[in-house]
C-alpha cells in the first residue's frame, strides 16, 4: 500500500491499496498520480492511481521490474530495474503519454537501468547497474553498467562503466556534474 500523509502534521490521510510490491510514486497531475509495481517475478506494470478517490483506475504493461519514473519534454519515463529476479534483468526504459496512459515507445539502454538526471543541457540521463552473479570484478560472466544520455525520444549516447555499473545517480546545482554509486 501507499501511505497518503499531511506534509506539515505527517498525519495519515489515506491509503492507496491493492498495490503489488510498489516501488515509486509520480504525480503527474492534481487528479492523477503513477505507481510502479514490481509484481513479483512476473513482468510489472505502472498503477494509474485517481488522486481524489485514491483508487487504482488501470494499469500500464512495464518489463521487468520498473522502478522509477521522471517527467521528461512531457512524457514520462520508467526505468525496468529487473525486478527481484536480477537474472532475467531488463535493459529497457519506457516513455509512455501521461494524457493517453499509453507506452508510446521502449528504448533499449544498458542493463537493469535504475535511476534517472536531467542535465544543464535538457538531455536526459539514466544510470544502469549491469549484471553480476559473483560480484567478483574479474568474472567473465558480468554483464557491464553503463551511463546512457538520451535527447529528442532517441538514446544519444551510451558510455560504457565496464564490469561495476551506477546506481543511485545524482546531479549537482548546476546540473554539469553527475555522481553515482
Amino acid at each position: 500500500k501507499v501511505v497518503i500523509t499531511d506534509d506539515k502534521k505527517v498525519e495519515k490521510m489515506g491509503e492507496i491499496t491493492g498495490l503489488q510490491l510498489p516501488r515509486n510514486f509520480l504525480k503527474i497531475n492534481d487528479n492523477t498520480g503513477y505507481i510502479t509495481q514490481w509484481i513479483g517475478t512476473q513482468q510489472g506494470n505502472i498503477a494509474v492511481v485517481d488522486l481524489e478517490t485514491m483508487e487504482i483506475q488501470s494499469t500500464i504493461p512495464a518489463g521487468n521490474g520498473p522502478d522509477n519514473l521522471i517527467k521528461y519534454d512531457s512524457k514520462i519515463y520508467v526505468s525496468n530495474e529487473g525486478g527481484r529476479d536480477f537474472t532475467v534483468g531488463d535493459s529497457t526504459v519506457l516513455i509512455i503519454n501521461p494524457t493517453t496512459h499509453e507506452v508510446e515507445k521502449t528504448l533499449v539502454v544498458g542493463r537493469n537501468p535504475n535511476s534517472f538526471q536531467i542535465d544543464k543541457n535538457g538531455d536526459l540521463w539514466v544510470s544502469c547497474k549491469g549484471f553480476s552473479i559473483s560480484f567478483d570484478e574479474n568474472d567473465p560472466t558480468n554483464i557491464n553498467g553503463s551511463l546512457v544520455r538520451i535527447a529528442d525520444e532517441e538514446v544519444q549516447e551510451i558510455i560504457d562503466l565496464g564490469k561495476l555499473g551506477a546506481q543511485k545517480m545524482q546531479i549537482n546545482a548546476a546540473k554539469d556534474l553527475i555522481y553515482f554509486l
